[in-house]
């Protein structure tokens, strides 16, 4: 499903989205990024895995500044 020339349906990209919202619950809940890279191994075929990778990476890779961000407009604070 890596492959650069498949197309991804938009379930495909739903189920991508949610699998990467769960694992970085999971980080923030103290799970280890290599352990969520490795669970991604062991998602059924079709789950685009490099979106899921793509999506995880940038909301980690982001965080800080969305949470900067977001906090500038909110009335009540983030989770933590």
């Amino acid at each position: 499903m890596d492959n650069k020339n498949d197309v991804i349906t938009p379930r495909q990209r739903d189920d991508a989205r949610r699998l990467a919202l769960e694992f970085f619950r999971a980080i923030h809940d103290g799970d280890s990024l290599d352990d969520c890279i490795n669970r991604l191994s062991s998602q059924p075929k079709f789950v685009p895995t490099g979106l899921v990778r793509h999506l995880l990476m940038g909301a980690l890779r982001h965080q800080g500044q969305l949470e900067r961000v977001l906090k500038r407009h909110l009335t009540k604070p983030l989770h933590k």
